[in-house]
């Protein structure tokens, strides 16, 4: 059939070339991850990394070369208040070349704005729970906060599919008070590349790392290594969602100390509001000369001292499914510690860790692992296997839903969305 209309003529060539993909935000570098992986099995993506981003998260501070720097976008806007600035055409023309969008944090707003639609929002939690939530009667918030609120929620009521690995209930409420009509799926972002971090790839860059003399040191003195890397939120109760109990896994560790006289430590980081009173606890409780403060690392050398360590331990306040601390443990094959109500995920194949959830339940995992090494080392391994499969069931999932949606349809949806969008 001979096209005679050059528009649709146009849209049939791009059709048959290989899609386009744009991941827009890269919190936690866990999007850098999934642009490398989405790489991997062949599709043409492109990473954007929105102004504003910490610089921990930058895809330098989670990779041993710069290969990245072809592959990815560094934009001049993307922060709350810069959307009412950043003019709907500026945003339309670096995402309409594309064939299928995913996005985090404020992704959903952005693109709203230019009258486009986000095929995948693909949240980490913040940009779910709490952006498109902010009071809009705040008096302490300028005018322009409103104004990405509200593009935020409209971003993520429009999303044609919606991701996030947790199936716990408190997500169930958040989609039903957006109004949420897209498809739900359950899994997220892999957070974290695994082929540089396993055991094997990993210390071929020991000497590359200016923190491994000092993970080294802390390695020759003690028997038993804890790495404990997520931020210090306990007593900084503004948000309940985001509290660890830090403080509980510090009185936990004392109690282990003095019950088994073990040769053991904490590495912990300078990283959350509360860190500073969590050096006080330390010094309180007398264990300050056994926990080791490294200051807020690259993602990089973090993992050096991770992949050091006996026994990563998380978080202890909330139940999450997964996050970033899990998925490093995984990667480089080491077990983790952390609060885990197993009953809030009847339908997800659950990986092996050692689950605590007070001080006791901690102490009580201290002294299993610190008798048990080798177990500890197949946890590890098994839990490294479980990352694995689930990136490769998440890129072929994620998969599907690229290769289902039409060029065609992404370029109707540009022409017909953006008549009607607010300026």
């Amino acid at each position: 059939m001979k096209l005679k209309n050059s528009y649709y003529k146009n849209l049939a060539e791009i059709n048959m070339k290989e899609k386009k993909i744009a991941i827009l935000g890269n919190m936690n570098n866990s999007y850098f991850a999934l642009t490398r992986y989405l790489r991997d099995a062949g599709y043409d993506t492109t990473l954007y990394i929105f102004n504003g981003e910490f610089k921990h998260f930058l895809p330098d501070s989670d990779s041993y070369n710069d290969d990245y720097k072809n592959y990815t976008v560094f934009l001049k806007w993307g922060k709350f208040y810069q959307l009412r600035q950043t003019s709907s055409h500026t945003i339309r023309e670096e995402f309409e070349k594309y064939d299928f969008l995913i996005g985090s944090g404020l992704a959903p707003a952005y693109v709203n704005k230019a009258g486009l639609t986000l095929d995948l929002f693909l949240a980490y939690g913040w940009d779910l729970y709490k952006a498109p939530f902010l009071r809009i009667f705040n008096p302490f918030l300028p005018l322009q906060y409103f104004h990405c609120i509200f593009h935020q929620r409209e971003g993520i009521r429009k999303a044609k599919h919606m991701a996030v690995a947790d199936s716990s209930p408190f997500f169930d409420k958040l989609l039903a008070r957006l109004k949420f009509t897209g498809k739900r799926h359950l899994f997220g972002s892999p957070g974290i590349y695994e082929p540089d971090y396993n055991q094997l790839a990993i210390k071929k860059n020991y000497q590359l790392s200016s923190s491994y003399p000092s993970y080294k040191k802390i390695r020759d003195k003690y028997e038993f290594v804890i790495f404990h890397n997520p931020r210090q939120i306990w007593k900084t109760k503004s948000n309940p969602i985001a509290l660890k109990d830090n403080d509980v896994f510090f009185r936990a560790f004392k109690r282990f100390k003095e019950f088994t006289n073990a040769n053991a430590a904490i590495i912990a980081f300078e990283y959350g509001v509360d860190y500073e009173a969590s050096k006080l606890l330390c010094r309180e409780l007398k264990i300050d000369n056994d926990v080791f403060w490294m200051p807020l690392s690259p993602r990089k050398e973090l993992m050096i001292g991770m992949s050091m360590s006996d026994l990563v331990a998380g978080e202890f306040k909330n139940s999450w499914f997964t996050y970033g601390v899990i998925f490093e443990s995984m990667a480089v094959e080491k077990p983790v510690m952390h609060n885990r109500t197993d009953s809030l995920y009847p339908d997800e194949e659950l990986y092996p860790m050692l689950n605590a959830t007070n001080e006791e339940e901690i102490f009580q995992q201290l002294c299993f692992a610190i008798k048990n090494k080798e177990r500890l080392k197949q946890i590890g391994m098994e839990a490294n296997a479980w990352f694995k499969k689930n990136v490769e069931k998440t890129i072929k999932e994620i998969g599907v839903l690229i290769n289902e949606k039409s060029t065609i349809e992404n370029r109707l949806n540009l022409k017909t969305d953006f008549a009607g969008t607010l300026k």
